[in-house]
């Protein structure tokens, strides 16, 4: 008898210390001016508007209505209006043997009254992606640009007129990294072929870079992907710009500075892009997210031909933006070395280039030719008979202008030390 009066005390003093939640809790209202920010990474940070009415003590509160991928441990808030001191004394959140998940709160109030919440938490199942669009006039010269992004939601919870705002970081636009573990720099060919040296590792966080936000509220169903306009501009001026990188690097790590040989090998192929200038006075004047954007002709009314697709890095707002079409019809390039000799052994040497454009299209145009001084940082033009630009650190650009139908010969000599 004493051992069961001992344990009904006990039954008592755990039932006192243990946090009240109700039997029947107060369910809030529901989710109102939600904001979604949408991450590039896989996931979303929502912040939503929720009312309670709580009376002074503890108080158990339901928020129904939650994405099934709700991240418990992110949740956080903000009383806006209502009472003044509200405490969080604990969490559940159910998502398993419910028919919908909701978050549960054990809520401390100092006083009578109702709370207007600001709730922010983190879900999964979210992402974003941009898809850019460029129908050329009939004469190439003007085209209508859309920019849409698709929104995904696999979060378990649809949303309704939920302002969106699409996150860009760090990490969406660093280089992607090799695979494995120890996997070994990028080669010489792979990485002066595209252009510029490339770094062999990056380490990249979630910082934000840009956002862009659609100018209309979206509702978001669950397990869809929607699709949102967020630019246009109905008549954006296209330049056509023939850029000649004739260099061809072969698969062979031999050393650069010494081996006679290196970077002579060329191809022909004069590759034509389209540039626009990303300007209020062409319709646009907005930072433009990356992503793939596609090359529609429009010829003859409304026949459209397809002419590719390509990948458009984020283009801020001022900027020119290029996509590559295709090789250029009508044109041909070659790359001869014409010379190298040594002024120094094994300290200075000298090179020179001979390269050949022709254009036998019917339109004028203005070639780019690319040449990369790939042997030593240090290095000298000492002549050449066409003007150039540097562009990059071992970089450098000559822009001759040919005729339809017309060829072009550029010849240049490049000193190198080290």
């Amino acid at each position: 008898m004493k051992c069961q009066a001992w344990n009904i005390l006990c039954a008592i003093a755990c039932a006192a210390a243990m946090p009240a939640f109700a039997a029947t809790p107060q369910r809030a209202g529901g989710a109102q001016a939600t904001t979604i920010s949408v991450y590039d990474q896989g996931f979303a940070l929502i912040q939503e508007l929720r009312r309670a009415d709580v009376r002074s003590g503890e108080n158990d509160v339901v928020f129904p209505d939650v994405p099934r991928t709700l991240d418990p441990a992110t949740t956080a808030f903000n009383v806006t209006a209502g009472v003044k001191q509200l405490e969080l004394l604990e969490q559940t959140f159910s998502a398993s043997n419910l028919p919908a998940p909701e978050l549960r709160w054990l809520l401390k109030s100092g006083s009578d009254g109702f709370a207007n919440l600001r709730i922010t938490y983190r879900a999964d199942g979210f992402g974003w992606m941009a898809a850019h669009e460029v129908v050329l006039g009939a004469e190439a010269l003007q085209a209508r640009f859309s920019t849409r992004v698709g929104i995904q939601n696999r979060s378990g919870h649809s949303f309704e007129d939920a302002r969106i705002k699409l996150v860009l970081t760090e990490r969406g636009v660093a280089p992607k990294l090799p695979v494995e573990k120890d996997a070994a720099p990028a080669s010489l060919a792979q990485r002066f072929a595209g252009g510029q040296p490339a770094p062999d590792r990056l380490v990249a966080g979630l910082a934000t870079m840009q956002t862009y936000e659609p100018a209309e509220t979206v509702s978001l169903p669950d397990g869809a992907t929607k699709y949102v306009t967020l630019y246009t501009s109905s008549k954006l001026p296209v330049r056509h710009v023939f850029v000649y990188d004739g260099v061809r690097f072969d698969r062979y790590q031999r050393s650069r500075i010494t081996d006679w040989n290196y970077g002579t090998e060329c191809h022909n192929i004069v590759d034509e892009f389209i540039e626009f200038d990303n300007t209020t006075d062409n319709g646009l004047g907005r930072p433009l997210p990356p992503g793939k954007l596609r090359l529609i002709q429009r010829r003859g009314g409304d026949v459209l031909d397809f002419l590719g697709e390509t990948d458009l890095p984020a283009i801020a707002a001022g900027d020119s933006a290029r996509a590559r079409i295709g090789p250029a019809r009508g044109w041909r390039g070659e790359r001869e070395r014409s010379g190298y000799s040594e002024v120094r052994p094994a300290h200075e040497y000298e090179e020179s280039f001979e390269i050949r454009l022709k254009n036998q299209s019917d339109q004028p145009g203005v070639a780019r030719v690319t040449e990369h001084l790939y042997r030593s940082e240090d290095f000298e033009i000492i002549k050449a008979d066409t003007e150039y630009k540097k562009t990059g650190p071992q970089v450098i650009e000559f822009s001759p202008e040919l005729k339809a139908g017309g060829t072009r010969n550029i010849h240049y000599t490049v000193r190198y030390r080290w």
